[in-house]
């Protein structure tokens, strides 16, 4: 394969996965009709500030329990505060004690994840709850996914988390779309380590975050990364996994080093 078919399928390869991990991760670049926003409805999360906020509390408390579980010098957060960051509901409901804490840190060691799932539940006042389904990463086609509640305060721009047992048992992880939950969100007590960025994402801090996953899924998770291709495109490239991963191997140093120089924005529905 000469220099210019190598550029010229490389480019199309960015551009394809860009465009189907943009879809996957819910941020759509159209217009929303605000009368659907604002009805308490159960719905996917598809504003992208929505999408980052929630996505940054989930972090504080996954990274912290993956950073603990790994004896990572990048802590920062304790035991103590990871059990604070559960909801008082979920404690109250699960009899957990702060000396449990350790049986919920060893479920999370893996620090890469991708969220399949992000789905809002019900809003009262400046509190939301949200579901969300991630799935940690290993570069095997069998990992297991975790599922999460997690509840906002926008005024206070705290949060708090449910746990996957709690979801599961009460079946927030069956909800249909356009049902609207009634339910009581009692108020969030605020910690100095409880907070979340309340996040104005514009398009290129957009398109750099799913190029950077694009990149980490297809330097670190090859095999993930090829089952989340557009199955057209896979069809036309590659007869195979082993195909892909060759030619992926063979083009290693042109994927590490490539970065955004230029960022359109292309709408479409």
């Amino acid at each position: 394969m000469n220099k210019k078919n190598v550029l010229v399928s490389i480019l199309g390869f960015i551009a394809i996965f860009m465009i189907i991990l943009g879809i996957f991760i819910f941020i759509k670049n159209k217009k929303v009709n605000t009368n659907v926003i604002n009805t308490n409805i159960v719905r996917d999360v598809t504003n992208r500030n929505v999408f980052y906020d929630v996505k940054s509390a989930l972090n504080t408390f996954y990274l912290g329990c993956v950073n603990i579980n790994n004896n990572s010098e990048e802590a920062f957060i304790n035991k103590d505060e990871i059990f604070n960051l559960l909801d008082e509901e979920y404690i109250n409901w699960s009899g957990l004690k702060s000396s449990d804490i350790d049986k919920i840190i060893e479920n999370f060691k893996f620090k890469d994840y991708i969220i399949k799932d992000m789905v809002f539940i019900h809003k009262e006042k400046s509190i939301s709850l949200y579901y969300i389904k991630m799935e940690f990463l290993s570069d095997n086609l069998n990992n297991d996914n975790y599922e999460f509640l997690i509840k906002l305060d926008e005024e206070k721009l705290c949060f708090s988390i449910y746990l996957q047992d709690y979801v599961e048992n009460l079946g927030y992880n069956n909800l249909e779309y356009g049902e609207e939950i009634k339910i009581n969100l009692l108020a969030i007590k605020k910690y100095n380590y409880n907070g979340y960025t309340n996040n104005t994402v514009d398009n290129r801090t957009l398109g750099t975050d799913i190029f950077n996953q694009f990149k980490s899924l297809l330097l670190n998770y090859r095999k993930i990364s090829f089952e989340y291709l557009d199955e057209d495109y896979k069809m036309n490239n590659y007869k195979n996994y082993d195909e892909f991963n060759n030619y992926t191997k063979e083009n290693i140093v042109k994927f590490v080093s490539m970065k955004i120089e230029n960022l359109e924005v292309l709408n479409y529905s």
